[in-house]
């Protein structure tokens, strides 16, 4: 089975209602990781506010540092792609959604 009888296959197979339906649940998908990737970078933010020294314990200065300076990349991150996640869920293209099922 090559490429090309896979995306011919994608496309007879699928009509205008289906590829709403998969677009709907990758959309549900989307927003749902987003809002996950939101939620545990707030989480380690309020982590580092409130309890570092209980997550390290008696470590030294330099290392709380070092802790601290890894979790603000981490929570930043995971902020900046809940963000994007949800942004991108709201797309409605459904001419390019047919282009990556074909590329794909």
């Amino acid at each position: 089975m090559n490429l090309e009888s896979i995306i011919f296959d994608f496309q007879s197979n699928y009509n205008n209602e289906q590829l709403a339906t998969l677009f709907m649940k990758l959309k549900n998908i989307l927003k749902t990781t987003g809002a996950l990737h939101i939620l545990l970078g707030l989480l380690i933010i309020f982590l580092l506010i409130f309890s570092v020294e209980t997550i390290a314990g008696k470590a030294s200065t330099e290392t709380l540092l070092l802790v601290r300076g890894t979790a603000d990349v981490v929570a930043a991150s995971n902020l900046g792609i809940g963000c994007l996640l949800i942004i991108c869920s709201s797309i409605r293209d459904k001419a390019s959604l047919r282009k990556f099922y074909q590329v794909n």
